[in-house]
């Protein structure tokens, strides 16, 4: 007796079912699945942007930080550091953009991908929090932290 649809018996009664086959295009729509980002926007309301703790966000899953891109409005200068706290120690916030913060010199766009002095590693529940260090002629800036959820 033959096995039912595409599978096939040899002739000592092996069977051979396909299995099915993931394209590229799955394996890349899978992977995207997994990418996440980290939002940011400050904005001084039509004046320059002042120094201090900004904007935070709950992170709700596990996540691998990779890069960052920063855009503003204008051409300017703008430092801003990412910092991290957890759920049960809200409010004690510690650095982890390590000296590759995301930064603008007399420019209106930046991103970096190379995160060495980064702590990348984003448990869920964790809060990420934007922090202007240091500005000049800046009114509104965004920033996008990408990352891989785990």
């Amino acid at each position: 007796r033959t096995p039912a649809g595409d599978a096939t018996m040899d002739n000592v009664g092996n069977i051979a079912i396909p299995i099915n086959t993931i394209t590229d295009e799955q394996i890349k729509s899978n992977a995207d699945l997994l990418k996440s980002n980290i939002h940011f926007d400050i904005d001084g309301g039509g004046s320059a942007i002042t120094t201090g703790n900004k904007a935070w966000v709950r992170i709700p899953f596990d996540m691998t930080i990779q890069s960052w891109e920063i855009t503003a409005d204008q051409s300017g200068s703008i430092t801003v550091g990412i910092q991290k706290s957890t759920y049960n120690n809200f409010d004690t916030f510690s650095y982890i953009s390590g000296t590759e913060k995301p930064i603008l010199a007399s420019a209106i766009r930046n991103q970096d991908a190379t995160l060495t002095t980064w702590d990348t590693l984003i448990s869920a529940g964790d809060y990420i929090r934007a922090t202007a260090d240091g500005v000049a002629n800046i009114t509104k800036v965004s920033i996008d932290i990408y990352g891989v959820k785990k």
